[in-house]
């Protein structure tokens, strides 16, 4: 039980990756705020949680908007008094070639992404000074590496990723650490919707380990950034990627 007792919150909760960290988070005897805009979800998610014993509660939110994450925040303290975990996961994509990205699909993804990651970190953060905290964000390895199609999506990635460095740099004064995941491949809503069975096998051609990923692996990564398993750990991007960062020619 290496979160017993701790309040995390979970955006993006109701699905994919927030979804699987939030069962991850419980498991680890956290107290889980299941956020996102899809209320209906949270509900569910947070019901599955309670039904396993967990303490939950399902906060419906726009990540994009500040009035919005203000009362969230407020909800939560009102609720248990401290956050200690915000998992930082909602988010959008939207992959077009570069010279087909519109400035509407540019503007929503770092709307959602960005801003986002942004308000929702900053809100908690605040929250976390004097006693401490862990903030994890979600980033890509499309965040990593010039992938095809994803100018919107990659560049609001890379944008997470130097906002997770400069939160830790920041944020270490108040024993609040903060990290990112870069998923590589991962099946999950966000993704089926995006691509063709060519643009599947694309990926596992470049991936080293030859298969794609699952939710589950990316929480366990989040469970030990979020516990003292990674206590001298900050600033930090986590690649759980099947090896593709670290790829280049892949076959001799």
């Amino acid at each position: 039980m290496k979160l017993k007792g701790k309040v995390a919150v979970v955006t993006g909760g109701a699905s994919g990756l927030g979804e699987s960290t939030a069962e991850h988070f419980a498991k680890e005897g956290a107290i889980v705020v299941v956020v996102d805009q899809n209320i209906d979800g949270a509900n569910q998610i947070a019901a599955k949680l309670a039904a396993s014993g967990a303490t939950t509660l399902s906060v419906q939110v726009d990540v994009a908007e500040e009035k919005q994450i203000e009362d969230c925040v407020a909800k939560v303290i009102a609720r248990f008094g401290q956050i200690d975990i915000l998992f930082n996961s909602a988010g959008i994509a939207r992959l077009r070639p570069f010279l087909e990205t519109s400035v509407e699909d540019f503007d929503l993804v770092h709307r959602v992404n960005v801003r986002g990651t942004f308000l929702m970190g900053q809100q908690v953060a605040r929250t976390m000074v004097g006693r401490g905290g862990n903030i994890i964000n979600v980033a890509s390895a499309s965040g990593r590496r010039g992938n095809y199609g994803r100018t919107a999506y990659g560049t609001g990635k890379a944008a997470i990723v130097m906002m997770t460095e400069i939160m830790a740099v920041e944020l270490a004064i108040h024993n609040i650490r903060v990290n990112a995941i870069a998923p590589g491949p991962i099946e999950t809503p966000i993704v089926a919707p995006q691509l063709t069975e060519a643009g599947r096998k694309s990926w596992t051609a470049v991936v080293p380990m030859n298969r794609w990923g699952r939710p589950a692996e990316i929480a366990t990564a989040a469970v030990f950034l979020a516990s003292e398993d990674s206590s001298f750990i900050t600033g930090h991007c986590l690649d759980v990627d099947g090896g593709f960062f670290a790829g280049g020619i892949l076959k001799p």
